[in-house]
């Protein structure tokens, strides 16, 4: 899975300003395939085509979340958490990829 920290400043009415974070993970799944790498699929779509003649369908899964600057590892440690209760009730497990990619940075 690929993370993505964010932050922007948010201008408040009274002049003042407050920081806000946000994490974004996200990965793209086929059948048999698992990749950040948007090249990535698009080659494995295309050699898989070109080998097979099945055009493979791939999912972009994606989770998001705000948090308070400075939060962002413990607020990732419970998105972690999510991701491995939730993925099951969607993605089958993939035979070729190790289960460490699961939560990997």
């Amino acid at each position: 899975m690929a993370k993505w920290s964010l932050r922007v400043t948010e201008k408040l009415p009274d002049g003042n300003n407050r920081d806000w974070s946000a994490l974004y993970v996200f990965w793209f799944v086929a059948d048999k395939e698992q990749t950040t790498s948007h090249w990535e699929r698009v080659r494995w779509l295309a050699s898989d085509l070109l080998r097979t003649g099945v055009l493979q369908r791939w999912a972009y899964v994606s989770y998001f979340t705000i948090c308070r600057p400075g939060d962002e590892e413990a607020t990732f440690e419970r998105m972690k958490e999510l991701i491995a209760a939730s993925v099951p009730e969607f993605q089958n497990p993939l035979a070729n990829v190790p289960p460490t990619a699961v939560a990997r940075q």
